[in-house]
């Protein structure tokens, strides 16, 4: 299978596969090439009757299942899609494509227990799973509620022993935490970002604004003064940025507000 080339690339390989199909015209995974690249440049149409070709010169070849299955999703049709890779998964069951693309048509389905399921086969199948297998399998979790939250958080957590601290992985956690109001769970997560963070007064914020949400008005009030101190020790030129300035404003608002509340 061909790899995941930018538009104009496609359009030179499909040029290169057409010389090739000159001469080999029954060749079928020359046909399936051309289709895959078809499908990488958006050609639905042309992608699919080169699979189809495919399959007619070799009904065994399976990757023309998977690939049509892929076609069809991004076609935007997840009902075929789903049924093709199925088709496809009852030979290769350990296939991390396959299981992946099923997972993404699931959840487009509205069926995110299956898809659960296939996000976890793909992690565990998958030689080189990165940090956006486990939070898709995370916001799959989430749409099943409560518990599908404290699941989120556990499959996260699997992810960051797998995959390392990566910081998305770490934020997603924080938020599903405080979905479920568990302050000093998003607070400790919150503290290891803190602790390599190269700039320290956003994240200082986003403490503040946990303590609050918890009720803990003294904290969060030190807090903001500890995120302005941090952001006014930073040069000028980051300070005076479009964002820097609406940072600015923010600590206005918040320790204008504290202050004049007499607090």
């Amino acid at each position: 299978m061909v790899q995941a080339w930018g538009h104009g690339d496609a359009h030179v390989l499909i040029l290169d596969v057409n010389r090739q199909l000159e001469t080999r015209p029954k060749e079928a995974t020359l046909w399936l090439r051309r289709g895959e690249l078809y499908r990488l440049d958006g050609n639905w149409t042309n992608a699919l009757r080169d699979i189809e070709r495919a399959l007619d010169l070799d009904p065994k070849l399976d990757l023309a299942i998977l690939e049509r299955g892929r076609l069809h999703f991004d076609a935007g049709q997840p009902n075929q899609a789903t049924n093709h890779l199925t088709q496809f998964l009852t030979r290769h069951p350990s296939n991390a494509v396959a299981l992946l693309v099923r997972a993404r048509s699931l959840v487009w389905l509205g069926d995110h227990r299956n898809a659960i399921r296939d996000f976890s086969d793909a992690i565990r199948n998958s030689p080189d799973s990165g940090p956006d297998l486990y939070l898709e399998r995370a916001a799959a979790c989430r749409s099943l509620g409560a518990r599908g939250l404290q699941d989120a958080i556990t499959g996260l957590e699997e992810g960051l022993k797998t995959v390392g601290p990566i910081l998305t992985l770490l934020i997603a956690a924080i938020d599903y935490e405080l979905e479920l109001k568990r302050w000093d769970s998003a607070l400790l997560r919150l503290d290891k970002i803190l602790e390599n963070a190269p700039r320290k007064d956003r994240w200082l914020m986003r403490r503040a604004e946990i303590l609050l949400l918890a009720g803990r008005e003294g904290e969060s009030r030190e807090e903001w003064k500890r995120a302005r101190t941090e952001f006014e020790a930073l040069p000028e030129r980051m300070r005076s940025t479009r964002a820097g300035l609406q940072q600015a404003a923010r600590f206005q608002e918040v320790l204008g507000t504290i202050e004049k509340n007499g607090k």
